[in-house]
This record gives structure tokens, sequence and C-alpha cells, in this order.
């Protein structure tokens, strides 16, 4: 548990959050209140990173998770692509609603065109994955299909045909299905079992995020946009009162004649929503030129230790703080069992830590990205005897023992 991390991000995030809310609405952005709120998200954010790099291993995001190239492109990736999934299920509806006269009901079943074939997209691919594959290259595929998908969007008018909508729609279905669930693979694939859950949970919440900060952002552009055009076509009209009046009843409080222009005037407005879109879409292009070309199948999680050959360390060698955490690896071996022989008796023997929040597992240093040799240089754990050895994952062992008592010993 990090409560104060999660304090310290909720913050953050919050601040930004209202930044974008009431910039250019409620407040111009120039504002003393606005310019105050993005002072403080960019403060609180960089305590919180701070706070993270403290913590180390028991970060809420560590960084042997973050740290891994794959996962910490395909977490930019999540970001961005849920950005664009979720300005498309927010703002789609309300196109439909603003220019197509639909009823929110009717807007509603109007997008399961793009919903019905991210779905199929999904399962063939998830059962074809099955079979072993490569995430990176349907990443790729997704923003490229996505990108066409999102940018035919911007040509949509009030007089588009249904070829025209729902055809756009079920392409981004399509692209969106191809790259949606790649970077929960890809913590899957690259991570140790340890490390699995937060690597997934990371991947979803960055999409959620992401999505949180586009629709807020398209918002803004979306209100800009509307009032400015509202002047310039409709002066007789308030904009700020025509904005009040919900999408769904602009053909119930308006008079008959204006609805075309009003219609023109949304539709012109949310372009800006969708060249968002796009330009996010583009963005991700980043995340998946950057993940790891690995097979889904080859997971770093079913890979045992690298033969280590047996042998015994000296007490000069264990309690030696300047030693290297790589001369220090101990042979256990995750699937015999196989223990470290001290050749003295200690009651407290000093080893760096690999992950102080479990068992003393020195074979996962080899398994994702390993801490730096300097991260352990001071920091130490002690070794008590127990009656019992202690069982980490169901597989293997952790335990030391000494020649002279045959004592076990596990890491506390």
């Amino acid at each position: 548990m990090d409560p104060v991390g999660t304090i310290l991000l909720i913050g953050s995030i919050s601040s930004v959050l209202l930044a974008l809310q009431l910039g250019g609405q409620t407040y111009p952005w120039s504002d003393g209140r606005i310019i105050a709120l993005f002072v403080v998200f960019a403060v609180v954010l960089a305590a919180w990173v701070g706070w993270q790099y403290y913590l180390g291993p028991i970060a809420t995001i560590p960084k042997t998770v973050i740290g891994q190239r794959s996962m910490a492109f395909a977490s930019w990736y999540s970001f961005a692509q849920g950005g664009v999934n979720f300005g498309i299920l927010y703002y789609a509806p309300e196109w439909f609603q603003a220019v197509r006269g639909s009823t929110p009901l009717q807007s509603g079943l109007d997008i399961v065109t793009f919903v019905a074939g991210q779905t199929v997209v999904l399962l063939i691919l998830g059962y074809y994955l099955t079979k072993g594959g490569y995430s990176a290259p349907f990443m790729i595929a997704c923003v490229a299909v996505v990108a066409i998908a999102t940018g035919l969007l911007t040509t949509w008018t009030p007089k588009a045909t249904d070829a025209q909508v729902f055809g756009y729609l079920a392409l981004y279905g399509v692209g969106q299905g191809l790259g949606w669930q790649q970077p929960t693979l890809i913590a899957q694939t690259m991570l140790p079992a340890a490390d699995i859950p937060t690597g997934t949970a990371l991947a979803n919440v960055c999409k959620l995020l992401g999505g949180t900060i586009s629709v807020s952002v398209g918002q803004s552009l979306f209100n800009s946009k509307f009032k400015e055009l509202v002047v310039e076509r409709i002066p007789s009209v308030d904009p700020n009162i025509l904005a009040s009046i919900g999408a769904a009843e602009l053909r119930e409080e308006l008079p008959p004649d204006l609805i075309p222009e009003v219609a023109s005037v949304y539709n012109d407005a949310l372009k800006d929503v969708w060249w968002l879109l796009l330009a996010l879409t583009l963005a991700s292009l980043i995340g998946a030129l950057g993940v790891e070309w690995r097979n889904v199948t080859d997971k770093v999680a079913n890979q045992g230790p690298p033969p280590v050959p047996m042998k015994s360390v000296s007490k000069e060698n264990l309690l030696s703080a300047k030693a290297s955490f790589g001369e220090l690896h101990t042979p256990i071996d995750a699937h015999s069992s196989r223990a470290l022989f001290m050749t003295e008796s200690y009651e407290d023997i000093h080893l760096p830590p690999l992950r102080p929040q479990s068992c003393f597992s020195p074979w996962r240093e080899h398994w994702g990205t390993p801490y730096p040799s300097a991260a352990h240089a001071y920091d130490v754990k002690h070794l008590y005897p127990i009656n019992e050895s202690y069982t980490s994952a169901g597989t293997q062992t952790d335990y030391y023992t000494s020649t002279a008592t045959q004592t076990p010993y596990a890491f506390v």
C-alpha cells in the first residue's frame, strides 16, 4: 500500500482536470486560478515521481515495471489510445444527437457499429495469439487503421450518408480491436510473474487516465470553437444559452428554422475534437514502435533462472557493502530448491535486498530489468533463523543453510 503516493497522484490529476474543465469556459486561460491549478499539477506530479523513486521496489509503480522498455512504451500507447477510444465513445453520440437529431437511446445504438467490430476483432485476434505471435505489428496496424478512421471523421457533415457515418465507425472499431489488448499481453509477456498484476493494472489505468484527460481537453476545444462559430454564424443567439441546451433537446427548444445552422455549428465544432483524436493516434505510434518484438508465448514468467554453479561465499564477501548484487547471486534454483551453504555459522548476515516486500528470491534478478548495483550498495536486511523453510510462488523454497549448525535462514 502507498497512501502517500495515492494522495499525491489523485491531487495532481484532479488539479489538471479542474484546470481543463474551467479554463476557457468559466474563467479565461490567463486567469490566476487556472494558472495556479496547472502549477499545482506540475509540482504535485513531480513530488509523486520523487516519492515513487524513493520507495524503489515497493512503490505503487516499481522501477522494475515502468523501467522495462516494452512496458514504458506500452503505457504511453495505452494512454494515447485510451484517449482516442473514450473520446469516440463520448463525442460520437453527441454528434448523432446534435447533427442527426437522434435520441440518446438511438445514439447509443448507433455506436454499436464500432463496438461490435472492435469486439469481433478482439475475439479473433485473442484466439490467434494463443497460438503464438507478436504484439508490436498489431499495435502498428492499429495506429494506421485508427488514424485513417479518425481522419475520415473530420469529413463528416450534416448530409453525410449512412455508409460514410457507419462505415467510418466500423473501420475505427476494426482498427482499435487490433491493438486494444496488446499492452496487457505485453505485461504478461515481458514481466516476471510477481510483476504481472502491477503491469496489467498500469496498462488499464493509463487507458482510463488518457480517456479522462482526452474528454476534458476535447470539451474545452469544442466549447471554444462552438461559441466562436455561434457568434460568427448566428449572431442573434446567445452562445452561452445555446450551449446550455443539451444536444438531445435542441430540436425541442429551438425554432425549426435555426436547426440546420445549429447542426452545422455543432458539426464543425466537433471537428476540432476529431483532429485531437487523430493527433493522439499518431502520438501512440511512438509506443507501438518502441515495444520489443517478442513472441507472446515466450513469457518471461515461464523462464527459470540461468544455470549458476554451486559455490561457497565467504563472510567478507557477504558483508562487503561495495560488492555488486551480481556478485552475491546465490545458486538457488527455482525448480530444484538448491541452497547456498555458508562456511561458518552467523547470527546476523547482511545482504542487499531484492524485493523487501517478499521472500528473498535472488534468481528474480535475472528477469526483466535488473536493479542497478548502486541501488543495493548500503541497503541491507538481515537473515534470521526459522523452523521451517519459506515457500514462494509454489515452485521454489528460498533459504540459506549454515554448514556449522545446519540452521535454515529465511529472508525477512
